[in-house]
C-alpha cells in the first residue's frame, strides 16, 4: 500500500518572513497597524442586524494626521473667509485703479508727443510755404503790375481814338506852363491833331505870340512846347513812361511789332 504524502499547505497571506527566520511550511505574525493601510479591525457586532430605525455604524477611517498623531488644523472661520474676500476684491480694484493711471498717463503721454511732432511738422511746412510764397511774391506783383499796364495802354489807345480832342487840354497846360516871358513858343502836335490844335488853342498862342506846327516824330495825342527859355515835353510816349514807372512796368506805349515812325515833311502854320 502505497503512502501518498499530502503536501504542504499554502500560507493564507503571502508575507515574507523575518530575517533570519527559517523556511516553514506555513507562517503567521502580528501585523502591526501600521501595514494595514485601509484594513479595519473585526468585531464581533458587525455581523448582527441593525434594528429598525437605527443607522447603520460607520466606522471612521483613520487620518493620516490620527496616524502620525498630529492634529487637524481647525477650519476658517466666517469672519476669516470674508476678511480674505474683501482683500481680494480690494486689491482687484486698486490694481483696476492703478490701470487706468497708467493707461491714462500712456495717453496723455502719447498726445503730447503726437501734438509735439504736428507742431514740428506744421511748423517746417508754414516755414517753407513762407520761403516758397517770399520768392513767388514779387513774380505775381510784376505779372499783376504788366497786366495792368496792359490794359491800361489798350485802354488809353482806345480812348484817344474814341476822343481825339483830349489833345487840347494838354497842349493847353503845356503852353500855359511856359513863363510869360518866354519868346518864340512852337506847339509841335502830330499832324492829324493839327486842325484841332488850331481851331481849339489859335487864340492863346496868337496871345503868346506863338505858333503850332505838325511834327511827324510826336504820336497823335501828345505835343511838345518849345519857347527861348525852357521847353514842355508832353507827348504820349513820355506820360506814359512816367506813370508805367509809377507802376514798377518799364512796358513801352508802342508794341514791339509795330512799325517805327516814319518822318514826313513838316508842315509849319504860323498864326
Amino acid at each position: 500500500m502505497t503512502n501518498l504524502s499530502r503536501p504542504p499547505l499554502r500560507p493564507l497571506l503571502n508575507i515574507p518572513p523575518p530575517a533570519g527566520a527559517k523556511a516553514a511550511g506555513s507562517y503567521s505574525r502580528i501585523i502591526p497597524a501600521e501595514e494595514l493601510g485601509q484594513f479595519d479591525s473585526w468585531r464581533p457586532d458587525a455581523l448582527s442586524t441593525p434594528t429598525a430605525g437605527a443607522a447603520p455604524s460607520v466606522r471612521a477611517r483613520p487620518s493620516l494626521s490620527s496616524a502620525t498623531n498630529e492634529p487637524a488644523p481647525p477650519p476658517p472661520s466666517p469672519e476669516t473667509v470674508l476678511a480674505a474676500a474683501q482683500a481680494r476684491k480690494a486689491g482687484y480694484e486698486e490694481g483696476y485703479r492703478d490701470g487706468l493711471k497708467a493707461l491714462e498717463a500712456f495717453k496723455q503721454s502719447h498726445i503730447e508727443k503726437t501734438q509735439k511732432q504736428t507742431a514740428a511738422h506744421l511748423a517746417q511746412w508754414l516755414a517753407g510755404f513762407e520761403d516758397q510764397w517770399s520768392q513767388l511774391e514779387p513774380r505775381m506783383a510784376e505779372a499783376l503790375s504788366s497786366a495792368a499796364v496792359r490794359l491800361a495802354r489798350q485802354v488809353l489807345r482806345q480812348e484817344l481814338k474814341a476822343h481825339p480832342e483830349h489833345i487840347l487840354a494838354l497842349a493847353r497846360d503845356a503852353v500855359q506852363a511856359i513863363s510869360q516871358s518866354a519868346r518864340r513858343i512852337e506847339l509841335l502836335v502830330h499832324a492829324d491833331d493839327l486842325a484841332l490844335v488850331q481851331d481849339g488853342l489859335g487864340e492863346l498862342l496868337q496871345t503868346r505870340g506863338g505858333r503850332v506846327r505838325a511834327e511827324p516824330s510826336i504820336a497823335r495825342g501828345g505835343c511838345r512846347v518849345q519857347a527861348d527859355v525852357a521847353a514842355v515835353d508832353a507827348t504820349l510816349e513820355q506820360r506814359w513812361a512816367d506813370a508805367s514807372q509809377s507802376l514798377g512796368s518799364s512796358l513801352p506805349l508802342a508794341d514791339v511789332d509795330e512799325p517805327p515812325l516814319q518822318r514826313t515833311e513838316t508842315d509849319e502854320v504860323k498864326l
